[in-house]
C-alpha cells in the first residue's frame, strides 16, 4: 500500500516537473514567437518607409514630366493656331444654326443620359437644365460633336469632322487627330484649348466640359475652372498651375 502511495507521489512529482518543463518551453516558444512577429514588424515597416519613399519620387518626377510638358505645349505653333482657328470658328456659328430639333436631343441627352449618370456617383439629384451650355454656338458644337456623335460616352474623340460644314469642323478636322495623338501619347485623360474669357473652345474627350464657359458656367466651381482662373491671373509669374485632383462632374 506504501508502495502505491509512493508511486503516485513519484507520479505525481514526474508530472509537476513535466508540466513545469512544457510550460517553460511554451514560454520560451512565445517569447520566440514574439521576437520574431517583432522582426516582421520593423523589416515591414521599413520596406513601407522605402515604398513610400519611391511613390514620392515618382509622384515628383511625374509632375516634373507634366510641367515640362506644359511648358512645351503652350510655346507649341499647333496649339496656337489650333486655339485661333478654333476660337473664331466657335464664334462664327450663329443663334439662328441651332434648331429646335438639336435644341431637343441636346436636352434630352442630359435628362436621359447625363443626369442619371451624375446621380449615381453624386448627392442629390442633379437638375439636367443646370449643365445645359447658355450659349447658342456652344449648344450647337455639343449637338454636333457630343449628342449626334454615334460614338459611346468614352469613344467621342473618334470622330474627326462633324458633318455640318461649319468653319469649326473645318479647323477641327486639321487639328484634331494630332493633338488626340499628343494626348494618347502623353497618357492624358483629356486635353483642353480654353480661350482667355474662358470657353472650353475644345476637348479631346468631348466630354459635357467641352463647349462650356469656366467663368459662369455649370463647372466654374471645379478644379478645372480653379486651375484656368489660376493661370490666367498668374501667367506672367507661374506659367504651369497644378491644382489638387478633385470630384469632376463631366469624368
Amino acid at each position: 500500500m506504501g508502495f502505491l502511495n509512493s508511486l503516485n507521489l513519484r507520479s505525481k512529482l514526474i508530472a509537476a516537473m513535466l508540466a513545469a518543463g512544457a510550460m517553460t518551453g511554451l514560454t520560451q516558444a512565445w517569447l520566440g514567437n514574439q521576437n520574431v512577429k517583432s522582426g516582421f514588424e520593423e523589416r515591414l515597416d521599413g520596406r513601407l518607409k522605402a515604398l513610400t519613399a519611391m511613390t514620392n519620387n515618382q509622384v515628383e518626377l511625374y509632375f516634373q514630366s507634366v510641367r515640362g510638358l506644359a511648358e512645351a505645349l503652350g510655346s507649341n505653333l499647333m496649339i496656337v493656331e489650333a486655339l485661333d482657328a478654333m476660337g473664331s470658328g466657335m464664334a462664327s456659328i450663329s443663334a439662328q444654326q441651332v434648331t429646335p430639333e438639336m435644341e431637343a436631343a441636346v436636352q434630352g441627352f442630359y435628362e436621359s443620359k447625363f443626369a442619371p449618370q451624375l446621380a449615381k456617383v453624386s448627392d442629390g439629384e442633379p437638375v439636367a437644365q443646370a449643365f445645359v451650355p447658355e450659349q447658342a454656338n456652344a449648344r450647337y458644337l455639343q449637338y454636333h460633336y457630343i449628342v449626334s456623335n454615334a460614338a459611346d460616352l468614352n469613344s467621342k474623340d473618334q470622330l474627326i469632322k462633324a458633318a455640318d460644314g461649319s468653319a469649326y469642323s473645318n479647323a477641327h478636322e486639321r487639328y484634331h487627330p494630332g493633338l488626340r495623338a499628343l494626348s494618347k501619347g502623353a497618357d492624358f485623360a483629356d486635353l483642353f484649348l480654353i480661350s482667355s474669357n474662358g470657353d472650353v473652345i475644345y476637348s479631346v474627350a468631348k466630354e459635357t466640359d467641352f463647349m462650356t464657359n469656366l467663368v459662369f458656367g455649370p463647372y466654374s466651381e471645379t478644379g478645372l475652372a480653379k486651375a484656368f482662373r489660376a493661370a490666367r491671373e498668374q501667367r506672367s509669374t507661374r506659367p504651369v498651375i497644378i491644382e489638387d485632383f478633385s470630384f469632376y462632374e463631366p469624368s
